[in-house]
Parts: structure tokens; sequence; C-alpha cells
């Protein structure tokens, strides 16, 4: 069985400084010459000339000490053609910025100076124009930009030499960078774990059979033979014969064939000797059983008890009777 594990790895990528700065792309030309940086941006470009591309000794556009709030500077003469210079700025998405430097531009001259701004490729709009007799720190509130290129540029005059050098210092471009923003890669993997396999043992149902109970139900009916008198010489034993009241069984509980006489294990009629021939057995259901020298007749029903009674003591006179003929027999032989 494999379980599959998620583990999740966090990588930070910075897009650039992680809270909101003021960066200064600036040049005082103190180094002399168009590459000069002296704030803690950088420009992506060096100063690039307009009108020509003699350098920064030579030309209408040059670097030195002319009209300068201190040498060195950027000198501007006329001409008859428009003359000038620009240099560019990458701000890593500024929200705000500016442009601030020092211009001296002498009295009784002709011509002007124009200050313009191209944002993130635009075409150049104009800030502002000075004239003869400017003089002092000025500064320009711009959008926000990526790209920012600034020109500084004396247009064409008909009379150059009259135009005079205009001079440019301490030129800054101030912005706030936008904060960086943290990028966060998630990366997701997968571990395979492997789990050993547990058998489980099987589980065996058994069906276990009770034994049927029977229960067998035996009735025996037992009859008991009257013990009596020996007859005497030449008389015959008076016989009663009791109905067996089951006589496919005998008193073992065993089924024997029936029989019309024999003794009670021949499951037939039963024979008793006594005193009383031609007596017929009672029928109905009726038992008759000895007792005490008699034959008592137990009934069935409850209205034949006082009959019962009667035929006992009938029964018994003549039993009575008899013993004494019997007697009397005896004593005289």
């Amino acid at each position: 069985m494999a379980i599959a594990v998620i583990v999740v790895l966090g990588l930070a990528g910075w897009a650039g400084v992680g809270s909101a700065a003021v960066e200064k792309a600036a040049d005082d030309f103190s180094s002399g010459g168009f590459s000069g940086s002296t704030g803690n941006h950088p420009w992506v470009t060096d100063w690039i000339e307009i009108g020509e591309s003699n350098g920064p000794a030579s030309g209408a556009v040059t670097v030195g000490n002319s009209n300068c709030s201190s040498a060195p500077c950027l000198n501007l003469a006329g001409g008859l053609t428009p003359r000038g210079a620009r240099r560019s700025v990458v701000a890593s998405s500024s929200s705000t910025a500016s442009l601030s430097y020092r211009l001296e531009f002498p009295s009784g001259l002709l011509g002007q100076v124009r200050v313009e701004a191209s944002i993130d490729g635009g075409a150049p709009q104009l800030l502002g124009t000075h004239s003869a007799g400017d003089s002092g720190p000025y500064t320009f509130v711009l959008p926000a930009f990526d790209n920012l290129e600034i020109l500084f540029t004396r247009p064409a005059l008909s009379l150059p030499l009259l135009g005079g050098v205009a001079g440019i210092d301490n030129v800054e471009v101030l912005f706030t960078a936008v904060p960086a923003t943290t990028t966060t890669t998630t990366t997701t993997t997968t571990l395979p774990i492997t789990l050993p396999s547990i058998p489980l043992p099987s589980l065996t149902t058994t069906t276990v059979t009770l034994p049927t109970l029977s229960t067998t139900s035996t009735t025996s009916t037992t009859t008991t033979s009257p013990t009596t008198s020996p007859t005497e010489p030449g008389e015959s034993a008076p016989t009663t014969t009791i109905a067996d009241s089951d006589p496919s069984n005998d008193e073992s509980g065993a089924a024997v064939p029936p029989s019309t006489g024999g003794p009670p294990s021949s499951g037939g009629a039963v024979a008793i000797t006594g005193v009383n021939p031609g007596l017929a057995a009672p029928t109905g259901g009726r038992t008759w059983a000895p007792q005490t020298g008699f034959l008592v007749r137990f009934g069935t029903d409850v209205e034949d008890f006082t009959l019962d009674i009667l035929i006992s003591v009938v029964l018994g006179l003549f039993l009575a009777v008899i013993s004494d003929r019997r007697l009397g027999r005896h004593t005289e032989s």
C-alpha cells in the first residue's frame, strides 16, 4: 500500500529592495566629461550631444567653466541649428519623480534654453523655457516612469554670436521606487511511501448441530391375580376374565400379538381363580381388582359409586357363605 506525502517548499524571489526608497541619478560635471555620476542610482547613458558629436571639449556643447555656479558645468552656446544634450535613466517602476538643476543665463544675450522630458519612450514634452537673465535652481515634477530621458536645448539663432553661453549644473533626477514585490514559488513534491502488507487471519465459521431430544411415553397396565383358596375335589374353579386395557402391549411396553387367553404376559385375557363362577367381566372400561378377600369394583363414573359399594357388599357376603360351607365339610370329614 502506497501513501503519497505532499511536501511544500517555498522559494522566495526578490524583485528589488524590500521597502520604498528615494533614488537619485545626479551629475555635477565635476568629472569634466559627459559620463559623470554623483547619485546613488546609475544613469543608463552618458550625455549625448544634440546637433553635433565632437565631444565635451569643443563645439557649441561642452563641459567648461563659463557661467557656472561652481565650475565645471555644462555649457550650451547658440548656433544656426538647435544645439543641446540629453541623458537617460531607468527607474524601478517609480511612483513619483522630479527633475532639478541650476541655471545661469546672463542678461543681454539672445535666444532661449528649453527643458524637456521623454517618458517611457514617448515624444519629448516641454517642461519649461528659460530666457536671458534667468538664474537659480529650478525643479519640475515628473509623472511616474520606468524610462526617463531629459533634454537641455538651445533653439536655432539667426545671429549665434549674440546668443552667448548658458551654464547648467547640479542636474538631479529624484524618484521613489515602488516597494519591491516578493515572488513566492510553491513547489509540490510527492514522496511515495510503501507500507508492508499485514496479512489478517481468516475467520472460519463452524456450525454445530445439536441432537434432537425425543420423549417416549410408555403406558403399562399391570394386572394382579388374587390369592384364593384351593377348590374342593370335583368342583371346577370359577374363572373371572378381566379385559386388558391395552392388549397390544405387555407389561414391559413391547408390542405383542393379540391373544384370547393365557397369562398376562401373552397380552390376552387374564384368568383369575375365584369363587364367583359365571360372573362376567365388567364392561365400559371398568377393572376388577381383588382386595382383602373380596372383589372391589372401581368405576370410572361418579354416578356408579353407589352401585360399586352394593356389589362389593354382596360379593363379600357370598364369599363368607362359601367359606362357611367349606369349613363345615372339613369338620365332618
